[in-house]
C-alpha cells in the first residue's frame, strides 16, 4: 500500500508541476519547430515542455500494462523528445498529431520489451542466442524452417545438444513467436548482429510495415497518388501538377482525391490506434 501511495504521491507532484505548462497555438508550434530544426536548445524545451501533458493522457491508456504509470510516462517522455527532434512543420501537420505516434511507440515498445525478457543463466542465453542467429541464417538462405538436424549441422555441434537447447529453453522464446500479427518477423530476427543498429531497424520496419497496410486499402489509382504527393514507398515528393500529369487527371481532380484518400487512411489509422504522420515518417 506504501509504494502504491508512493506511486500516486510521485505523478500527482508531476501533474501539478506540469499543469502550469502553457499549450502552444498551430502558429507558435511552426514558430518553436522551426528554432528546434536550427539548434535553439530554448525552443526545443518549449516543445517540449508544452506538450508533457499529451504524454500523460497517452500513457493513462496503458495503465492495464504491468508498468507503473511514472515509467510509462517517462518512455512517452523519450517518445516526445524524439518527436520534437524530428518534426518538420513545412509538411503542414500539427506536432501534437506527429508527437502522438511516437510517443505511443515508446510506450509500447517498453511494454514489449518488458513482456519478453528472459531470464537465463549466461552460458545459457549465450547458446540460445548462437542457435537463434543460426535459424535466422538458415530461414535467410533458404527460405523454410530448418530442422534441429540443419541448425546442428550448420553449427557443427551435436544434434541432441541442440535438441536439448530448443526443447528445454527455446519455448519461452519460440522462433515463430511474432512481434506483431501484421509482421512476418520472429522473435531470432531480433538478436542482435554486431554491426546492426537494433532500435532503427525496429523503427524502420514497424513504420514500413504499418505504412504498406494503410496503403493497402486504397485502390492502385488513389494508393499512386499519395506515394506520389507525399514521397512513399520510393517515390519523391511530387506537386499537385506533377502528380496530374504522371495520373493523366486535372490538378484539382488530384487534389480532391487527395483530400478523399487522406481522410480515409487518417480513419483507418484511428481506429488501429495509430496517428496520420507516422505516413510520413516512414518515408523519412
Amino acid at each position: 500500500m506504501r509504494e502504491v501511495t508512493f506511486e500516486s504521491d510521485v505523478v500527482r507532484l508531476y501533474l501539478n508541476d506540469i499543469s502550469f505548462k502553457p499549450l502552444l497555438t498551430k502558429a507558435d508550434e511552426i514558430l518553436y519547430s522551426r528554432k528546434s530544426l536550427l539548434g535553439d536548445e530554448r525552443a526545443k524545451c518549449v516543445l517540449i515542455e508544452s506538450n508533457l501533458r499529451l504524454v500523460v493522457s497517452l500513457a493513462k491508456k496503458y495503465r492495464a500494462s504491468t508498468l507503473l504509470l511514472s515509467d510509462l510516462i517517462d518512455e512517452g517522455n523519450i517518445g516526445l523528445i524524439t518527436a520534437v527532434e524530428k518534426f518538420d512543420p513545412e509538411k503542414g501537420f500539427r506536432f501534437s498529431t506527429y508527437a502522438s505516434w511516437w510517443i505511443k511507440q515508446t510506450i509500447e515498445r517498453a511494454i514489449h520489451n518488458q513482456s519478453r525478457t528472459i531470464r537465463l543463466p549466461v552460458h545459457v542465453s549465450k547458446e540460445v542466442n548462437t542457435i537463434l542467429r543460426a535459424h535466422r541464417d538458415l530461414m535467410s538462405k533458404n527460405n523454410n524452417e530448418p530442422s534441429p538436424e540443419e541448425i546442428a549441422a550448420y553449427l557443427k555441434r551435436d544434434v541432441s545438444e541442440v535438441s536439448f537447447l530448443i526443447t528445454n529453453n527455446l519455448h519461452v522464446l519460440s522462433f515463430e513467436q511474432t512481434l506483431n500479427e501484421d509482421e512476418n518477423n520472429s522473435l531470432s530476427s531480433f538478436i542482435a548482429d554486431e554491426n546492426s543498429n537494433l532500435d532503427k531497424g525496429l523503427e524502420y520496419n514497424d513504420m514500413q510495415i504499418i505504412t504498406k497496410k494503410m496503403l493497402s486499402k486504397l485502390s492502385d489509382r488513389d494508393r499512386d497518388i499519395i506515394c506520389r504527393r507525399f514521397g512513399l514507398l520510393g517515390y519523391e515528393p511530387q506537386t499537385l501538377q506533377e502528380v496530374a500529369d504522371a495520373i493523366g487527371l486535372t490538378r484539382e481532380r488530384i487534389r480532391q482525391l487527395q483530400i478523399k484518400n487522406l481522410t480515409r487512411l487518417k480513419r483507418s489509422l484511428v481506429n488501429d490506434n495509430y496517428d496520420m504522420e507516422m505516413l510520413f515518417s516512414a518515408s523519412a
